[in-house]
């Protein structure tokens, strides 16, 4: 039946059926776009949704480490000032010191001044000025300065044991380092 038709309407009808299946095949390839993206409106929902969430979820947290970083630092300046604060002072203090040369003097001498000086941390020369009733009483007070720990040294001028008694001396005592000046061994 086909062979019937005239060659130009056969030509029309084929059009058409190619027009028909085209449109078909469209239509049905718009409608599938249309259903996929219906399908992908609750997931862009559920992603928008968390990843609001997560956004709000890491400004508090970058919040949080603001203030960590805030509070780390205030706590090594807390930690370094305690530190400090119960750090034990090493230097010698003049009291103490002037407290050891006072049970040292011996009956007999009389101590009129005292004269100290510091190095750093430690103490420097320490002079005493006085009056010794005798030589034996200076070189008492010269000997009891020298075999207390806290004392190197205790140097007395020759000039000053030139009268037997009743005599003017000036004393220069040093003193032994604390341990934060001594040398360290390796």
């Amino acid at each position: 039946m086909i062979n019937l038709i005239p060659p130009e309407a056969l030509r029309d009808i084929k059009r058409e059926y190619w027009i028909r299946v085209f449109s078909v095949w469209a239509f049905l390839l718009g409608c599938a776009c249309i259903a996929l993206t219906l399908l992908q409106v609750p997931t862009y929902i559920l992603l928008k949704t968390q990843l609001s969430a997560q956004q709000s979820e890491y400004t508090k947290a970058a919040d949080q480490t603001d203030t960590f970083i805030e509070a780390e630092k205030a706590l090594k300046n807390a930690s370094t000032i305690a530190t400090l604060l119960t750090k034990k002072d090493e230097r010698q203090s003049f009291s103490g010191v002037f407290e050891s040369l006072e049970t040292l003097v011996p009956a007999g001498v009389q101590v009129t001044s005292y004269s100290f000086t510091r190095k750093g941390t430690n103490l420097g020369a320490i002079t005493l000025s006085g009056v010794a009733t005798t030589r034996g009483s200076l070189s008492e007070l010269r000997t009891a300065i020298e075999a207390d720990p806290l004392f190197k040294t205790a140097t007395l001028p020759l000039s000053n044991l030139a009268k037997d008694k009743d005599i003017p001396f000036t004393i220069t005592v040093t003193p032994r380092a604390t341990k934060e000046s001594s040398p360290t061994t390796s």
